[in-house]
């Protein structure tokens, strides 16, 4: 039993560094987790820059992901309400329409188990996307 064991582990188990564990110095610059498992999204950077609605929203979600991982939540899916009450966003055609757009650039993916619409980014573009809002509002170059 144990030989199928190490060979199942041989097979399928990932060394791979954990991306949010990559990501966690860049993140911890633009987002805080409340130990309510709610995440804390400021409205400008550092430097009393607004951040772009896509971008709060995007930081937002990979935000969930670190407070699953922190064991304060099991959703990482976010409704729009949340994401509309959480981000102070007033219109609710503007948070329609960047999530539109996001889904379209394949950066969340979008689930109706009912009536409610719940949005989760895509795991493979956490890394990236928060490479990119870091270098856009912290003014640190990507690494190559």
């Amino acid at each position: 039993m144990s030989d199928d064991k190490a060979l199942i582990r041989a097979k399928l188990v990932s060394d791979k560094p954990d991306v949010l564990m990559q990501c966690l110095e860049q993140a911890a610059r633009h987002m805080r987790i409340v130990g309510t498992g709610m995440v804390d999204v400021p409205f400008r950077d550092q430097k009393k820059r607004k951040y772009a609605v896509r971008d709060r929203i995007l930081l937002y979600l990979i935000g969930k992901l670190y407070a699953s991982k922190l064991g304060l939540t099991d959703r990482t899916k976010v409704c729009c309400v949340e994401l509309q009450e959480q981000l102070s966003i007033k219109k609710s055609s503007t948070l329609r329409k960047r999530l539109s757009e996001l889904r379209g650039d394949g950066l969340i993916r979008e689930y109706r188990p009912g009536k409610t619409v719940y949005h989760e980014i895509e795991r493979g573009q956490v890394r990236k996307t928060v490479e990119r809002i870091d270098a856009k509002y912290a003014g640190r170059p990507k690494d190559p």
